[in-house]
């Protein structure tokens, strides 16, 4: 951490490829610098020495001849290792790299490039943010390394980390126009070595920062970004905008859990495990930022909110987004309905929406207002108002704000006394749909920074190993082997037999008891019931002797399984994902989850509470928790599944797809029907060894 505030409050500044033509990258970045006040050493270098700004070029590191903390990197792609190890050699300890041209995108020499820039970088032990970004800025040390030359100058509390430097052109022009304070924003381009989780613990720690914004392309190291961000969270709020939200790799997918868990879904599902707040485009991120940044210390109870109002027509549209967005405008008590009358017109409406109208006299704003904060079920305020710009108003909105300890957001057109009356303390909007939106801010971060508590609590469980399992060098297992890990793992399969020819299949029958289910049980069919490759509910041996005449073609063994009647369908799925490792699925059977897409996602390994908040998310859940006269599900049964197929991703790398499709769950009890299991075909173990699964 030591070494990574260096980046932010160096002692001295190099430049290298400073120049004085100010047309070159390498001027402005010098010009920056200097005009934006940063009080250390600036020492521009460039082989070709002379003066820019008034200041030496020295033609390298060593004419230098004194301690450089941080070095800017402004030259061709050429030329950096030669460069670095320069820097490395006089002991600099932290570099930026602007330049472009590294990585896959850049073709052979690109890669080639940052491998042995890697290499010099590790051996010296320097922290490196880039190559391919914008630099870094941080208002309150005044340290402008970037090549925007109009930045905000406001100091506020939120930080940056864009994984797109453009982004922040963006990000700068947005606190202009909402007059928000900025601490530091961090481009970190290719993240040859500094990446999104280094910042993000650095910034978990900085006591300049109160909120984190993040955009993000891609992840490097998915799992330890996850960890880093549910540490960070419980104390600070987390807002992140996610580009490239299009699904990838789903042609490749076998299973239906692969089909389904697409990279944004799984994005969106780590995010929420971490407590991340995900803005769902660029005006909700700023705007929750804004929110966050002013109110994030004064978080609502609950999801309830007061609108009121000086015009009904914005409020109603309030009202309406709120209930969109799953925030409850509640009705109020009579004894606060009453109370209200006292200072309303006849014609005011007294409920939630509260609408004063223009008639209400100014002097009575503060009562109302008062009145609907002490309301019981009323957790913060929107506030609108359009072209009364009556300071009474702002006052008001101020008052009861800190004699109740509620957030509130206004909704304020031409009202320019109010809006500077508010700076720095209430969030300004210019539409009441946008309010809404971010005052969800306030509530996403209470709610996530619970839940984050809440689940640090949850006791660790024991593991223990399966073992016996042969992959047999093919990566798909029929459905009895992928049975046999599940129920090594704990979970309850129904009994079946594999059987090679008609007079085994109906001695399994005999067995079991009917009724029974035949399916096919090969490998090569992956969705057996699309094959028409399993019959059910065989009620005795002559209908069996039909159902296998049927499928005696398709396959050249058969599984003979019990049939299970009593209870409804789920499907719990796993995904090996290349940037969080195992992701596990939850939904409901049949058309629910194929069609409709009702299902909920979550990264591996998930606890209790996440496997109940992923029953909770689906939208179909109602059904098991009893529906129409009929028994609620074993909730509890489903939680223990969920948690060990979780399990059992997690410490098996060599799982690729897992689908238990369906499970059929009753008041009483659990059982899979149907599991299908893809191995990654690099990872498959030599014939004969184990395969273990951590539970």
């Amino acid at each position: 951490m030591k070494q990574l505030e260096n980046f932010f409050m160096p002692g001295s500044v190099a430049v290298v490829g400073a120049s004085s033509n100010p047309a070159k990258s390498g001027y402005i970045l010098l010009e920056n610098i200097v005009n934006y006040g940063y009080k250390g050493d600036i020492f521009p270098i460039n082989p070709s020495g002379g003066q820019a700004l008034g200041k030496k070029i020295y033609t390298s590191f060593s004419e230098v001849g004194k301690k450089i903390d941080l070095a800017i990197m402004v030259i061709p792609n050429q030329a950096m290792e030669s460069a670095v190890s320069d820097a490395a050699k006089c002991g600099v300890k932290n570099i930026i790299i602007i330049s472009a041209g590294f990585g896959e995108e850049s073709g052979p020499d690109g890669a080639g490039r940052t491998t042995r820039l890697q290499e010099i970088i590790r051996s010296s032990n320097i922290r490196v943010i880039g190559p391919n970004c914008l630099g870094i800025y941080d208002v309150l040390n005044q340290l402008n390394a970037t090549n925007f030359p109009n930045l905000p100058k406001i100091k506020g509390n939120i930080s940056f980390i864009s994984q797109s430097g453009a982004y922040g052109g963006i990000l700068f022009s947005a606190l202009k126009e909402r007059n928000i304070g900025l601490s530091k924003f961090i481009s970190i381009g290719n993240q040859i070595d500094t990446g999104h989780a280094d910042m993000l613990e650095y910034l978990g720690e900085d006591s300049t920062t109160a909120v984190i914004a993040l955009f993000i392309e891609a992840l490097k190291d998915g799992p330890r970004f996850l960890e880093t961000a549910r540490k960070v969270a419980r104390k600070k709020p987390i807002v992140a905008l996610k580009a490239g939200r299009t699904a990838s790799g789903r042609c490749a997918a076998q299973s239906h859990t692969g089909s389904m868990a697409g990279e944004f879904s799984t994005y969106r599902a780590g995010f929420r495990q971490a407590g991340i707040i995900l803005a769902e485009d660029s005006e909700q991120f700023m705007d929750m930022l804004s929110v966050l940044s002013l109110q994030h210390h004064i978080l609502p109870p609950n999801n309830k909110v007061g609108i009121i109002t000086i015009s009904g027509g914005p409020a109603v549209s309030a009202a309406d987004t709120c209930e969109e967005s799953g925030i409850a405008v509640p009705a109020l008590s009579e004894k606060t309905v009453k109370e209200l009358r006292r200072y309303l017109p006849p014609f005011g409406a007294g409920n939630n929406p509260v609408d004063m109208t223009p008639q209400t006299a100014p002097e009575n704003y503060l009562a109302c207002m008062e009145a609907v904060c002490r309301d019981s079920d009323i957790g913060g305020l929107i506030a609108l108002n359009v072209n009364l710009d009556f300071p009474e108003f702002g006052q008001a909105l101020l008052k009861v704000q800190d004699k109740f300890k509620v957030p509130a957001v206004s909704v304020l057109i031409d009202n320019p006394k109010i809006e500077e009356m508010f700076g720095g303390r209430i969030p300004v909007f210019k539409t009441p749909e946008r309010a809404v939106r971010a005052y969800k801010g306030l509530i996403a971060y209470r709610e996530s920074r619970d839940r984050l508590i809440a689940k640090k609590t949850e006791a660790r469980r024991k593991t223990i190993k399966v073992s016996g399992l042969s992959a047999k060098r093919r990566n798909c297992l029929t459905e009895h082997e992928a049975k046999m890990i599940l129920k090594q793992c704990g979970i309850p399969v129904t009994r079946d037999i594999l059987c090679k020819s008609r007079p085994e299949v109906l001695k399994a029958a005999e067995k079991i008891g009917y009724p029974v289910v035949l399916k096919v049980a090969s490998q090569e069919i992956l969705h057996k019931t699309d094959a028409g490759g399993v019959i059910l509910s065989i009620a005795n041996p002559i209908k069996l002797k039909e159902a296998f005449k049927e499928l005696e073609s398709k396959s050249p063994q058969w599984l003979v399984e019990e049939m299970v009647v009593d209870g409804q369908e789920i499907i719990i799925g796993g995904k090996r994902d290349e940037t969080f490792g195992g992701v596990i699925l939850f939904g409901m059977g049949g058309i629910f989850t194929e069609i409709l897409k009702d299902f909920s996602l979550r990264i591996c390994p998930v606890s209790r509470a996440d496997a109940r908040e992923m029953i909770d998310e689906v939208k179909s859940s109602p059904i098991l928790k009893g529906y129409r006269g009929r028994k609620p599900a074993n909730i509890d049964a489903i939680i223990d599944v969920i948690v060990k197929v979780s399990d059992l991703m997690h410490n098996n790398p060599e799982i690729r797809e897992l689908d238990i499709n369906p499970a059929i769950v009753n008041h009483k009890k659990l059982i899979v029907a149907d599991s299908r299991m893809i191995l990654d075909e690099l990872r498959i173990k030599n014939n004969g060894q184990d395969m273990r699964a951590g539970i």
